[in-house]
């Protein structure tokens, strides 16, 4: 049975359907895996994909700061104490144990005003109603004090590939498991988690082969700090990791809640 399910996923990639690599678990929120070596898609395959559209569900970060949350609690831990739908690690932290490395702006409020030389950012949550409620960006591009003032919520991280679906890795030996945030064609967010360790400029690689339709990504967390915990998904893509005190997150849909 498990052959069957992962030739038949197989034979939808090479033959460009897209709907049959998706589950959907949610209105919004959508679950493949694929093959991060061999870049097909396998019903039980490393790399671990949740595909979030923006404007169905509302993606937010939160913080164990901004939470008064002392305890370290995993991606798991997050979904279960708040009710959440989804979350992976939000990006690398210091060595306090919570403050994020780069600059972290959270609801419109500054929890870390120290940038540095990190050329992606996070945003969602924007200011005018009418902008895109999700994206990422790159700073050599459009500069963070314009990207503050237009969305409540701006998080810099570590850039993997760069809008133009350009990688920015070279080759190298260096390998872990990644957990990552992209954007595709569509402007829907991927929270990705790859269980086998890998180098990065293979990595975004194999995000740019796959039937993904990337175009931005950036690195979350990686090794045994790496995340992602999908509520109701019967434990199929779900890694626990490591402490993460600052998480990305897909709330629950209250019942009733107009998409």
């Amino acid at each position: 049975m498990t052959v069957l399910i992962a030739t038949t996923l197989s034979l939808a990639l090479l033959a460009g359907g897209d709907a049959h690599l998706w589950r959907e678990l949610e209105p919004g929120l959508e679950l493949a895996r694929f093959d991060v070596r061999t870049r097909s898609a396998e019903a039980y395959g490393d790399l671990t994909v949740l595909r979030v559209d923006p404007r169905r569900r509302r993606l937010a970060v939160l913080t164990a700061a901004a939470d008064g949350e002392d305890r370290p609690r995993t991606v798991r831990q997050w979904c279960k104490d708040l009710d959440l739908a989804a979350a992976v690690n939000a990006g690398m932290y210091q060595a306090d144990g919570r403050t994020h490395v780069g600059f972290c702006q959270v609801d419109g409020q500054v929890l870390n005003g120290a940038v540095n030389d990190y050329l992606s950012v996070l945003v969602c949550d924007p200011v005018d109603p009418d902008a895109p409620p999700f994206g990422i960006r790159d700073l050599d591009v459009v500069p963070l004090d314009t990207l503050r003032v237009r969305y409540r919520t701006v998080v810099q991280n570590l850039r993997l590939i760069k809008g133009g679906r350009d990688n920015r890795w070279s080759p190298t030996r260096d390998r872990w498991r990644e957990a990552a945030l992209a954007e595709d064609a569509a402007g829907r967010a991927l929270f990705i988690y790859c269980s086998r360790p890998v180098s990065m400029h293979d990595f975004n690689e194999a995000l740019l082969a796959l039937p993904l339709d990337v175009v931005a990504a950036q690195h979350l967390e990686g090794s045994e700090a790496a995340g992602l915990w999908i509520a109701g998904s019967g434990g199929t893509g779900s890694a626990v990791g490591g402490s993460a005190p600052n998480v990305l997150v897909v709330r629950r849909r209250a019942e009733g809640e107009r998409p």
